[in-house]
């Protein structure tokens, strides 16, 4: 295969520290690589991308040779191109894009995109931490409770959620009537973390400052919940 490097003009979002992308090619073929994204220069970077097809009942192994290339000292934000999709030739194989890299963080790492069939991979490999959960005051071994933190402000605040407010998880999950909210003060600001995989729910009150966070669907509707008054 040959080696290539480039720095792109164009960088994923800094929740991805390292990625596979693809950009350029030959007629039908597209180059797939790896992206550096953390601000570490790596050690190596080492194309490892495995995968099968089917024939009948025979299973058809591929592997990347053994004397595959190897990529030194690859910079913060640098790309290098780890294999090539044939999208006709390529596309009846389950194929898994991955890379072996040494880093001085992580020291050695495997990464690989997971098996996929069809296409090439536009994936994550490594991420930033999630936020993190709010923990109990008197007990940081647990998570502090959605409605003690809902009955707080209802306190501190006088405002309250009506009791025949309709508010559901639909309203959570697909980005409904979020009103309801604005009469006990409240605004409810979303973010989609990891390509969709979690979603970040942040309560804040009229002056933007936070009350309630979670990425977990059930407390974001148990905080809701705690805001009706008893």
């Amino acid at each position: 295969m040959e080696m290539k490097r480039r720095f792109p003009t164009e960088i994923a979002d800094s929740e991805k520290i390292f990625y596979l992308t693809c950009w350029g090619g030959q007629e039908y073929e597209n180059d797939i690589w790896f992206v550096n994204n953390s601000d570490e220069t790596l050690y190596y970077v080492r194309p490892c991308s495995g995968g099968f097809a089917t024939s009948d009942d025979d299973v058809i192994p591929i592997t990347q040779s053994p004397d595959s290339v190897e990529y030194r000292d690859v910079k913060p934000g640098e790309a290098v191109k780890i294999d090539t999709y044939h999208i006709v030739y390529d596309s009846d194989f389950v194929i898994s894009f991955g890379v072996d890299v040494k880093c001085p963080s992580l020291g050695k790492r495997h990464f690989s995109s997971g098996l996929e069939k069809g296409s090439p991979p536009e994936v994550g490999l490594f991420w930033k931490p999630l936020p993190e959960e709010i923990k109990d005051p008197d007990d940081p071994d647990a998570l502090i409770d959605p409605g003690k933190v809902a009955e707080a402000y209802r306190i501190s605040s006088g405002r309250s959620l009506a009791a025949n407010a309709y508010f559901n998880r639909g309203n959570l999950l697909f980005g409904g009537d979020t009103g309801p909210l604005k009469t006990c003060g409240l605004q409810l600001v979303t973010k989609s973390l990891r390509d969709g995989q979690h979603t970040d729910y942040r309560f804040l009150d009229q002056e933007g400052v936070e009350v309630f966070r979670t990425l977990d669907l059930d407390r974001a509707m148990s905080f809701v919940s705690g805001l009706k008054a008893p």
